[in-house]
This record gives structure tokens, sequence and C-alpha cells, in this order.
């Protein structure tokens, strides 16, 4: 069984978009740069570290993008860095 190939798009320390070459893949995405929430926010969350600090940052599920949907320098630079043709 093949495990579906991942790409995540990050620019500015913001990730940009997900894409798979499973049209099924869902991320869970966790985002502990957060002082500038809302602390209404649903997705906005604490959890306790190995340390015993609370820790406060966004979770949320990201379906991914398909294959398709990459754009051309996207494409390229995996292609160039990584043994995949997509």
């Amino acid at each position: 069984m093949n495990r579906p190939r991942i790409v995540v798009e990050v620019n500015g320390g913001v990730v940009q978009a997900i894409y798979s070459d499973d049209p099924q893949t869902t991320v869970a995405l966790v985002d502990w740069d957060s002082e500038e929430a809302e602390r209404t926010d649903p997705n906005l969350v604490t959890a306790t570290g190995a340390d015993g600090r609370e820790y406060l940052g966004f979770a949320g599920e990201v379906p991914a993008d398909a294959w398709d949907a990459m754009p051309q320098e996207t494409r390229e630079a995996v292609e160039k860095a990584i043994s995949w043709k997509i």
C-alpha cells in the first residue's frame, strides 16, 4: 500500500495550501503562533506540555487540495528537491 504524498506550501510562516495525491487526505494543523488570537475563536485550544506549561494555539482540520491544483512553481520546486514526479 502506497502512502499518500502531501505537499505543504508555506509563505511568510503561514500555511498557504496543502496538496495531496490522495483526494481523501485531510490534515490536522496545529499553529502555536497565536499571541494575537481572539479568545472566542472555537479553534483556539490549550494543551499542557511535558514541561507542565500550558500552551495556546489553533488546531483545525484542513482538507488537502488535489495535485492538479498545485501551482507550477510549487510543483517545480518539489520535483527539483525530491524525487517525486508530479
